[in-house]
Formats: structure tokens, C-alpha cells, sequence
């Protein structure tokens, strides 16, 4: 994470980041190590940025750390109140 974090932040349109490398399961093991969200405005600027030769090089690095790769979810976030 220590290469790829940087990498992550030169991403352009990246609005903020965060990750946890605590990842626990309700029941039974999760197959995840690590859990990492990347907030941008909107979808057309998420696939700009992973498109981008920045993010090229983001999703080149994945494998020097998650051997076993990444899964990329995309959802659109509702603001709750109250």
C-alpha cells in the first residue's frame, strides 16, 4: 500500500479516499484484506479517472499487493438526515 496509496491520490477528479485494512466478517472469514473507497462527483468522472494514464497505472499496481486482484464496485451514495 505504501506505492499504491500515492498512486491512487494523483488519480484526477479523486474528491477524498479512505481505507481500512481491518476487514472482519458478520460470519464466518471474509475473503477481503482490505477495503478502499474513492468518492469522485459522478460515474462519468469515476471512469475518467480509472481510464486516465494515472489510473492506468493504479490498476498496474494491483496486482504488486492483492495477489489475488480487486473487485470495483461502483454505487451511488444517498445522504441520509436527519
Amino acid at each position: 500500500m505504501t506505492n499504491h496509496l500515492p498512486l491512487v491520490t494523483r488519480m484526477p477528479g479523486l474528491l477524498a479516499w479512505r481505507y481500512s485494512l481491518d476487514v472482519a466478517a458478520t460470519q464466518g472469514q471474509t475473503p477481503y484484506f482490505a477495503v478502499f473507497e474513492a468518492e469522485f462527483a459522478d460515474a462519468a468522472a469515476m471512469t475518467a479517472a480509472r481510464t486516465s494514464p494515472q489510473g492506468q497505472q493504479v490498476a498496474a499496481d494491483v496486482a504488486n499487493y492483492a495477489t489475488g486482484g480487486a473487485i470495483v464496485i461502483h454505487y451511488p451514495v444517498q445522504h441520509g438526515t436527519g
